[in-house]
């Protein structure tokens, strides 16, 4: 696990890359990203971003979590909980998170986001070839019924593959 102050890494990023928003219901206290988070559609998003990089043999490395505080955080980054939403004085701007996109530049893979319209704007000059994963969506409900269907379609893959003796 890694502290929140190591924004850069080394090598290229392969394979697609899931942005997925924080939360703003937390545990308290130092936790890694993936597990200071408690709001239920942060699990559904998770749960949906999972389920779309491991069919293609990616893991959590993938998927990044943009934090209203830190910008783009991986998941098994420690983080200390916090009370920030975007727009606040002291949230994270537009430009660190371009910053912590070069992680990505050259990357081989596409960028979906998963995100709220809050969330895109931020980071949409990082990223402005992404594929926004909510088009058409008329609102948190729908956005909700589409992360469920992405994962149970995942749930059902794994149940057929399993079943059917196949692996990949």
């Amino acid at each position: 696990m890694t502290d929140t102050t190591d924004t850069t890494t080394t090598g290229t990023h392969r394979g697609p890359l899931v942005l997925i928003p924080c939360s703003a219901p937390k545990r308290s206290g130092r936790h890694t990203a993936a597990d200071l988070y408690t709001g239920s559609t942060f699990g559904s998003t998770l749960a949906a971003a999972r389920s779309i990089v491991r069919p293609y043999g990616f893991g959590d490395e993938c998927i990044r979590i943009v934090s209203a505080k830190h910008g783009l955080l991986r998941l098994d980054q420690l983080v200390d909980a916090y009370d920030v939403t975007v727009g606040d004085t002291d949230a994270v701007t537009t430009d660190v998170i371009v910053d912590q996109s070069r992680e990505f530049d050259g990357m081989a893979g596409d960028v979906l986001m998963l995100l709220p319209a809050a969330y895109r704007s931020l980071v949409g000059d990082a990223f402005p070839d992404a594929i926004d994963g909510f088009t058409g969506t008329g609102g948190i409900g729908d956005q909700r019924g589409g992360l469920r269907r992405t994962r149970d379609l995942e749930a059902h893959r794994t149940r057929i593959i399993t079943d059917n003796g196949w692996r990949n």
